[in-house]
């Protein structure tokens, strides 16, 4: 017969573990019900703004580029799952190696997340023109988005990499951290800034999770962050290049239409690729991460 003492222990076992993988899979969430219990109040209740304009500014710095911006943030996920079984075999081994384990997947979420986000605002403008509307106001909302969502996606894979360590209520504690800082920062922040305001102290919050999460993974585990430097500065490079072009070719022409800016973004999007492909490969970035060229 079934030991039901047991069993019950064991349900109690993994609800326990699993509150902290529930709390840390809603951080953004809960970051954005901060944005919909606070900004509103700010901005009405101090700002004296109209509820219409109040609802507008939501809607372009928050409703409208989430649907966007869930694209980066999901590919780090992605990005952080693929290596939760080798890190906790790794853990459990107790291989001396772990180090270069999270390393190689810092590095790879690096190689891969960094170009899709300065390709995304490069074309921000065409992409807000695509989805919502063509607007400059909500073309800045989506680039600044874009790149709150490189912040929000490192910080999860921070968090991730803890959780897949045994660390999950450091975890939890580091995204109670930067949660209380965006409180902290939302409701100044929004009297100066309004809707960019929200966004920063999103970034704020979120950029001390990523001081703590791979801060604590540093110290225990000797992880090599100046290896990324190379990774760090081909897409410094490739950043520059890319707004620079965007903001050229705005110079010169802007899409207007639904197909004439996809056409846009098509090309401009392929062409960005190629640049990267032969910066990678010609500063032996790809060399670090693949072994070899790519193409």
């Amino acid at each position: 017969p079934y030991d039901l003492s047991s069993i019950q222990s064991i349900f109690k076992m993994i609800a326990y573990e699993s509150i902290p993988f529930v709390i840390v899979g809603s951080g953004i969430t809960l970051s954005q019900l901060i944005d919909q219990l606070f900004f509103k109040q700010v901005m009405e209740g101090v700002q004296h703004y109209s509820a219409v304009y109040t609802q507008y500014i939501y809607t372009l710095f928050s409703a409208n580029p989430t649907k966007i911006t869930t694209v980066v943030v999901s590919l780090a996920l992605a990005v952080a799952e693929t290596t939760l079984p080798l890190l906790a075999h790794s853990l459990a081994a107790h291989d001396p190696d772990i180090g270069k384990l999270i390393f190689q997947n810092i590095n790879m979420l690096l190689f891969t997340l960094l170009p899709i986000v300065a390709v995304l605002g490069g074309l921000s403008y065409e992409i807000n023109g695509i989805f919502f509307s063509f607007s400059t106001l909500g073309g800045d909302y989506l680039f600044w988005n874009i790149i709150q969502s490189l912040i929000l996606g490192l910080a999860i894979n921070g968090l991730t990499l803890l959780q897949a360590l045994h660390y999950s209520k450091k975890a939890m504690y580091y995204l109670f951290v930067g949660l209380i800082a965006k409180l902290l920062f939302q409701p100044p922040l929004v009297v100066l800034m309004q809707g960019f305001g929200a966004i920063l102290s999103t970034a704020i919050g979120f950029g001390f999770v990523i001081l703590l999460s791979y801060g604590e993974v540093r110290r225990e585990f000797h992880v090599p962050f100046g290896k990324l430097r190379v990774t760090v500065l081909v897409n410094i490079v490739f950043f520059a290049i890319v707004i620079g072009l965007a903001m050229g070719i705005h110079q010169l022409y802007v899409p207007a239409g639904l197909v004439m800016a996809f056409i846009f973004c098509c090309v401009f999007g392929l062409v960005t690729l190629l640049i990267y492909l032969f910066m990678a490969n010609h500063t032996g970035l790809s060399g670090i991460i693949f072994d070899r060229k790519i193409g």
